[in-house]
């Protein structure tokens, strides 16, 4: 994968494999892995970027209607 090829990346792997072979855990060598891990970090600043952006309009509105029915 071409993810592999950034200078950042290796030195980062190689932490968490030590980590991992520190802790006595077996984790057999797939590519996927790290993509299954970053496809759900993705997903998960999707759902938060999502609800800041929800939130913000969902305030908005409220001052909005707000506003309206103090002028009446």
């Amino acid at each position: 994968h071409c993810w592999w090829e950034y200078r950042l990346m290796q030195p980062l792997w190689k932490s968490v494999w030590r980590y991992l072979k520190e802790l006595g855990l077996e984790v057999p060598f797939d590519p996927a892995i790290p993509l299954i891990a970053f496809a759900i970090l993705g997903l998960f600043l999707f759902q938060m970027n999502f609800w800041i952006v929800f939130s913000r309009s969902m305030k908005y509105a409220a001052g909005i209607s707000i506003g309206i029915a103090l002028n009446l």
